[in-house]
């Protein structure tokens, strides 16, 4: 009796232990599951959150740069009222000039027939030491008298009538002279207030390429984020423009703007050291490092920001400029920026916004001049691309 319990029972575990087998490993991959969606799940969220964020940064860079863009158009057109006053100012100048000359020369009549009215008068004395009266009565007969006493009467009446004559002339030069001293001085007010308004601009555009710059930095990291998150390795593009990485590891430093107008080598009486990228709407277009380095030089003190004939002396005719160097003894300089992002000493990324587009130094309008140089001998920078 004792054994066939034994062997039931023996006999119900080896049955029931293949059910009992499955039910735990059935559980096990049930609670995997679920630890997997809850983690997909997780990292959907957050991608769903960077991809809002950089979808509002993308917003922020649009309506920044199109903000930029009105306030670049508003400081030139107030550049070129202020040119067109400092034209009319000129003339005002060279009409007072030349009213000064008018009067000037009147006076000297004034002195000269005054002295030759001395002289007359002297000579007449000195000849009899007479009065009017005894030449008049001096004279021989009738003819003589009305002779002489006619001269007299000329002598005296038209010295009068050039003197007064002259003294109106120059009432009227004084009278126009004053109001085109008047018109100067309104000209050189408005040119003033007109060069104030040009300042606060240059100040709100300076400001706002600043929180430009942030956000595409903001707008790189969202998008590595998102990357991270999807396993994905990034694009780089959006409406700050595309970032181009050559096989030589350079990235363009005028993002959407490839037009080269002046080549390397180019002889201007000296020969160009670099190229001019330019183009419709480059003015205030953002300038990229194109590869990793330091910031061995900037300048950011240059004002002139409009094309001229000649250099202005700032930057050494670069104007507000950045110098980069980077692994392998190379170097890029970027010239002519309306605005300098970095510091001298600074450690920057490519892509990484350095400046922006403008016309300072010895410029002749808005481009960005760009240079390459290996253990500091210049190259054609287009060997990068």
């Amino acid at each position: 009796m004792y054994k066939k319990l034994i062997s039931a029972l023996l006999a119900l575990c080896i049955l029931c232990s293949p059910f009992l087998l499955p039910t735990f490993s059935a559980d096990k991959k049930k609670s995997d599951k679920k630890n997997y969606d809850k983690k997909i799940s997780e990292l959907q969220k957050r991608e769903n959150e960077y991809e809002a964020q950089l979808k509002k940064t993308r917003a922020d860079i649009q309506a920044k740069e199109q903000y930029s863009a009105t306030l670049v158009k508003q400081i030139e057109v107030l550049g070129k009222q202020i040119r067109e006053s400092h034209a009319e100012i000129e003339k005002l100048n060279k009409k007072i000039s030349k009213k000064q000359k008018e009067i000037k020369e009147g006076n000297k009549q004034i002195e000269t027939q005054i002295k030759t009215l001395k002289k007359r008068i002297r000579a007449i004395y000195m000849a009899g030491n007479a009065s009017s009266l005894e030449i008049v009565l001096g004279a021989r007969d009738f003819g003589d008298f009305v002779d002489k006493l006619t001269l007299i009467k000329t002598l005296s009446t038209y010295d009068q009538k050039f003197i007064e004559t002259i003294k109106t002339k120059l009432k009227t030069l004084s009278k126009e002279k004053k109001d085109l001293e008047k018109t100067k001085a309104k000209r050189l007010k408005s040119e003033k207030l007109i060069e104030e308004k040009q300042n606060k601009l240059n100040k709100m555009l300076k400001e706002n390429k600043k929180l430009l710059a942030r956000l595409y930095d903001v707008k790189k990291a969202y998008e590595n984020h998102s990357d991270y998150v999807r396993g994905g390795t990034g694009s780089g593009s959006g409406s700050a423009g595309a970032i181009h990485v050559t096989p030589s590891g350079f990235s363009w430093p005028v993002p959407n703007y490839y037009a080269v107008v002046s080549p390397f080598g180019e002889d201007r009486g000296y020969t160009h050291k670099g190229i001019d990228i330019s183009g419709g709407g480059i003015l205030g277009a953002r300038v990229i490092a194109v590869a990793d380095g330091t910031v061995t030089s900037s300048n950011n003190s240059c004002i002139h920001n409009w094309g001229k004939s000649g250099s202005c002396g700032c930057g050494g005719g670069y104007g507000n400029f950045v110098c980069i160097s980077h692994d392998n003894g190379k170097q890029t300089l970027y010239g002519h920026l309306s605005d300098a992002m970095v510091s001298t000493g600074a450690e920057v990324k490519k892509g990484q916004t350095i400046g922006y587009v403008g016309s300072t130094g010895w410029s002749t309008g808005p481009h960005l001049h760009f240079e390459c140089r290996l253990n500091g001998v210049h190259y054609n920078p287009m060997r990068e691309y």
